[in-house]
């Protein structure tokens, strides 16, 4: 389920950047994706600077995880 979140994720980034080629506004991609303006206009920020590699999902701080990876997929 993880990975079906990923790839949905970065599905959504693409379509934004797809859009945003064809000179939609922010406020219409947002709409049509049900994505905040802020999430469109950082993923296009990061494409710009990053290309691709930079929309990937980057490690996260923070807490350790408390389920083992068998316990979070029963989960979903």
């Amino acid at each position: 389920m993880i990975i079906i979140r990923l790839l949905a994720c970065l599905l959504a980034c693409l379509l934004a950047l797809a859009h945003i080629k064809e000179d939609k506004p922010h406020i219409q991609i947002t709409k049509y994706l049900k994505v905040s303006r802020t999430s469109v206009n950082k993923w296009v920020s990061v494409f710009l600077e990053e290309g691709l590699a930079g929309l990937q999902e980057k490690p996260r701080g923070g807490r350790p995880a408390f389920l083992t990876p068998k316990q979070r997929e029963q989960l979903y």
